[in-house]
C-alpha cells in the first residue's frame, strides 16, 4: 500500500511541475549542472601526447617545401673559393731583374720570345684579360698582368708552363722569376702584377 502511495505522489508531483512550467512559460527548475567536461578521448590523447618541442627558427637558407636543401649555385661556390685565394707576394730578385730590363737593349730574337710567352697566356684554361703586355730585352722579359682571384689559376699555370716546358734550348726560361704585385686594387677587383723572367742561359 505504501509503495503504491509513493508512486502516486511521484506522478502527481511530476504533473504539477509540468503544469507549473507551462503556466509560467519558464523552464522547469533543475539543479545546476557542472559545465560539460572534454570528451574522454580528447583527455586521454592530451595525457598521452608527448610534449611539443619548440621548432628552431627558420634561417635564410631554409630548405624549400619537400625537405630537400636548395643546391648551391656555381656562382656562390666560385665566389667563396675566390674569396680565399691569397694575392701573390713580392718574390724573387725583383730589383735586379727590373734594373737589367731597364738597361738592356732589345735583341733580334725578342719578338719570337714574346710570342712564346703570349701563347702560354692565351691558352683556353687561362682567363681572358690576364695578360696585358709582354716585352723582352736581351736576357729579361717583363710581363704585365691584371690579376684577380678568378684569374689566379691561369696566372700560376702560365708561369709554370714557361719555366718547366721549354720548346728549345734558347726558348726556355730560368725557374727563378720575380713577381712584383701592385699595392692598389682597381675598381673591378683586379690588381696589377709585373713578372720578370730570364731566358735560359742568360740567368746570372
Amino acid at each position: 500500500m505504501s509503495q503504491r502511495y509513493l508512486a502516486v505522489v511521484c506522478v502527481l508531483t511530476a504533473l504539477v511541475l509540468v503544469w507549473w512550467a507551462v503556466a509560467t512559460d519558464s523552464p522547469i527548475p533543475v539543479a545546476e549542472q557542472a559545465p560539460p567536461s572534454a570528451p574522454a578521448e580528447s583527455s586521454a590523447s592530451s595525457a598521452t601526447a608527448p610534449p611539443r618541442v619548440a621548432e628552431p627558427e627558420a634561417s635564410s637558407a631554409a630548405a624549400p617545401p619537400g625537405g630537400k636543401p636548395q643546391p648551391r649555385t656555381q656562382t656562390e661556390t666560385q665566389g667563396e673559393e675566390e674569396a680565399t685565394v691569397p694575392v701573390p707576394e713580392r718574390t724573387g730578385p725583383v730589383a735586379e731583374l727590373e734594373q737589367r730590363y731597364a738597361s738592356e737593349p732589345r735583341a733580334s730574337g725578342s719578338a719570337r720570345i714574346e710570342s712564346i710567352i703570349d701563347a702560354q697566356f692565351r691558352r683556353p684554361e687561362v682567363r681572358a684579360g690576364l695578360l696585358q703586355s709582354v716585352l723582352c730585352r736581351t736576357s729579361v722579359c717583363r710581363i704585365e698582368t691584371r690579376w684577380s682571384p678568378a684569374r689566379a689559376e691561369g696566372f700560376m699555370s702560365a708561369l709554370m708552363q714557361l719555366v718547366t716546358q721549354p720548346s728549345g734550348p734558347q726558348e726556355g726560361f730560368d725557374p727563378q722569376i720575380a713577381i712584383a704585385p701592385d699595392t692598389e686594387v682597381s675598381a673591378d677587383g683586379t690588381r696589377a702584377i709585373t713578372v720578370y723572367v730570364q731566358t735560359a742561359g742568360n740567368a746570372r
